[in-house]
C-alpha cells in the first residue's frame, strides 16, 4: 500500500499531523490521486516559503481545472453529435 510521500515530513510547528493521516486515508481510498500528491510534494519541496507554497498550488489547480475544462468540451460536443444523430434517425 503506498503513502503520501509527505508521510514523515516534519513542519514548523513538528512532526505531520491529523492532515497528513487524512491525506494518506483519501490516498488509500483513491489510489489514482497518488502520483498527482507526488508531484504536488516533488514542487512543493523546492518552493520556498508560506506565498511561493500557495502561489505553486494556484497554477497546479488552474492547470488541472484547464485540464478538466478541455476534456468537458470534448464530452460536451460528443454528446451533442449524438443528440443531433439521433434526432436525424427520429425523423
Amino acid at each position: 500500500m503506498k503513502t503520501a510521500v509527505n508521510k514523515y515530513r516534519k513542519t514548523e510547528n513538528g512532526p505531520a499531523g491529523p492532515a497528513d493521516k487524512e491525506l494518506n486515508r483519501l490516498l488509500e481510498r483513491h489510489p489514482s490521486l497518488y502520483n498527482f500528491q507526488a508531484e504536488i510534494d516533488r514542487i512543493l519541496m523546492n518552493s520556498g516559503g508560506f506565498e511561493n507554497r500557495k502561489a505553486v498550488l494556484d497554477i497546479l489547480i488552474e492547470a488541472r481545472l484547464a485540464e478538466l475544462r478541455k476534456h468537458l468540451g470534448i464530452l460536451s460536443d460528443i454528446v451533442r453529435g449524438v443528440m443531433e444523430e439521433t434526432e436525424e434517425n427520429e425523423k
